[in-house]
């Protein structure tokens, strides 16, 4: 009778959560970068995203 591997059993290529945890914050905080900058500029941000947004 062959025996079947779970998921669980593959050793190899294993990342650890501690890090993957650290890569994702990493990788969060190269993206909040541009918050942190003195010379950010919320409104032409937000129009700079979301361009079908008109003032009345």
């Amino acid at each position: 009778m062959a025996s079947a591997k779970s998921s669980r059993s593959r050793a190899s290529g294993v990342v650890s959560a501690g890090d993957k945890t650290q890569e994702n914050a990493a990788q969060l905080s190269d993206k909040l970068k541009i918050f942190k900058a003195d010379s950010f500029d919320p409104d032409s941000y937000v129009q700079s995203k979301c361009q079908s947004v008109n003032e009345k």
